[in-house]
Parts: structure tokens; sequence; C-alpha cells
């Protein structure tokens, strides 16, 4: 675990959020510093979502460390895309300034050495409409630099036990429950995966083919002997997984098993995902398998994605005329 020591150029991030939140910030800067020539500095700690396992217990890769004074520092002088950049409730992006002028100095370290970000986004999608800007092989670097993130020995020896069970017609099923359905705000969107949603796919694909088999990651134990007790000996999980309590905007503690199941998710053949989660999203992409959101009103929930973007794209052309017009001033 080598130490910061003062490099001239660095990329600096505290990611923060749950497991795959924090994968997916330090996998997308990753490509930002190697296109940038730049190194990555990676400051992990506990916090919201997340328990005080360190980096180094979960994943063998070799980050350059940075503890929370020294970001602090950094941040006194980089280019900080926490601060230069504004998430709406939309989720649309604003930069403070100009959208263009902040990213060339992320794109170019002569303009901003040291660029810092705190936050639970990837790049590509924190800077919005301004990822355009980013190389052209930035998605296709993302995917090798997060599968390049290898798990401890004794958790890649649990996730090759569950895996051996496995053969060509296992599919991975992701029912998040916890937190994230008790979310005040976005507890709606995670709720369009109900079990009766998983229960009607699983059903259909066991309806095409009698022999396919599920592995299930979930971090509810009552939602484990729900499906349990449907799919009985059709269904794997990983028997050894302590469940804890998930409490929304709290520490979350076992990350460890966390870990498990998204590389065990990651060695089935498709993966049926929980709405707007991250972590089936991930475990898909670990393993180049087939993906799908699994949702109880697919129609309706289309209809208000459009009306969503919509929202999004008239706040937009709104900003883009206000600005317009106090430039002419």
């Amino acid at each position: 675990m080598p130490r910061l020591e003062e490099p001239a150029r660095l990329v600096a991030v505290r990611p923060t959020g749950g497991l795959c939140n924090r994968l997916r910030v330090i996998s997308s800067f990753q490509v930002l510093a190697r296109h940038t020539g730049r190194e990555l500095g990676v400051c992990w700690g506990p916090g919201k979502g997340f328990s005080d396992e360190d980096l180094s217990e979960l994943f063998e890769n070799d980050f350059v460390r940075i503890d929370d004074a020294e970001f602090d520092q950094l941040c006194e002088d980089a280019l900080c895309l926490h601060d230069a950049i504004v998430t709406g409730w939309g989720g649309e992006r604003t930069w403070r300034g100009d959208p263009a002028a902040g990213m060339g100095g992320v794109l170019d370290p002569t303009v901003a050495p040291v660029v810092a970000y705190h936050g639970l986004h990837a790049l590509d999608a924190l800077v919005g409409t301004a990822a355009a800007e980013l190389p052209g092989s930035f998605t296709a670097d993302y995917l090798v630099e997060l599968r390049s993130l290898r798990p401890v020995e004794s958790i890649r020896r649990v996730v090759d036990g569950l895996a051996a069970t496995f053969d060509s017609r296992t599919v991975g099923v992701h029912a998040r429950r916890g937190d994230a359905f008790r979310h005040h705000h976005m507890g709606r969107y995670f709720r369009q995966s109900s079990d009766a949603a998983f229960f009607a796919r699983m059903d259909r694909l066991l309806l095409d083919d009698p022999g396919t088999t599920f592995f299930l990651a979930t971090d509810s134990a009552e939602t484990e002997a729900l499906f349990r007790e449907r799919y009985g000996s059709m269904l794997r999980t990983n028997g050894a997984k302590r469940f804890v309590d998930s409490v929304p905007l709290a520490p979350k503690e076992n990350q460890r098993d966390a870990v498990v199941d998204l590389f065990t998710l990651a060695r089935t053949r498709h993966v049926l995902g929980t709405c707007y989660s991250s972590f089936s999203r991930s475990a898909a992409q670990l393993g180049d398998a087939s993906f799908e959101v699994v949702l109880a009103h697919p129609l309706r929930y289309r209809v208000r994605g459009k009306l969503a973007q919509a929202r999004r794209e008239l706040r937009a052309r709104a900003g883009s005329i206000v600005r317009y017009l106090g430039a002419r001033r």
C-alpha cells in the first residue's frame, strides 16, 4: 500500500456511498489518470452506506493511498470537481463557470496538475454532457480498469466455491432491499424491482428452460427466505453470509460479503438486476454478462423516464438561455 510522495500531477479521489459507487469512482478516475499522465491517489474511509473496512482488506490492487488530511490539503490548490459541478434533483449536472474551461483542466495536466473528487459518481456521469470531450475509448478503458480489481485471496476462495456449482444456465439475481428500499428520495425507484416482479421474470425463465438455476444476492434475510421458499433447490446463495442492519444514510457493515456477492454474480451468464442499483450493473460489467433490470411496471417506468429526461432538457435549455442573455448585457 504505497503512500503519496508529492507527485506533480495527480488525480485524487475520496469515493463515497456503497461498494460499487466507490469502485466505479476509482475505475473511472484511473482511466483519467492514465490518459493524462497523472497518478491516481485514493482516500478510502468509512462513511454513509459503508463500514470501516479498509480497501486493502477487500482488494489486492496496490493503489497509492492518501489520508483525509492529505486529501483536504490537496484540495486547496486542485481543480475540485465536487465543487466545480453541481448535481440537481433531476440528475442534471451544472458547472460553476465555463464547462469547456473546466474540462480543459480535467484533460490537461499543464492547466490543472491536480484534479480532486469527493463523491459517488463515475467520471463520465459526473461531467454530464461534457463527457463527449473524454477520450473515445473511455467506456472500454473503464471496463478494463473495473475488471482489473482483484479481491483478496480469502474472498476469491469463497467465490470459487460458490461458482463451482454454476453451469451455463445459471442466472444471477440481485434483489437490493434494506436502506435502498427505505430511502426517502430514491426508494421509489428501487421498489420498482419488487419480489413479485422478480418472481414473474424468474418463472418465465424456468418455463422456457426448466433446467435454469439462480444465484441470489440480496441484503435482506427475509427476501432470501422468500426466494428460497419459492425456488428451493433451484436457488443458490452464499450460505455463510452475515446479514447486517441496513439503514438509510448510516454506516453499513460487512462489505466483505458484498464483494463475495458481487464477484459471484459476475460468474453467471445473465444478471437480473434491481432498478437504479449500481451493484447490479457492475456485477454484469465485471463478468461481461448480459443484463436486464427487473421492473414491476416497465411501461410506466419508461414513461416516467422520458418525462424526467424532458424536464432535464428543458432545464438545460433554460440555463443556456439565461447564460446567453447574461453574456449579452
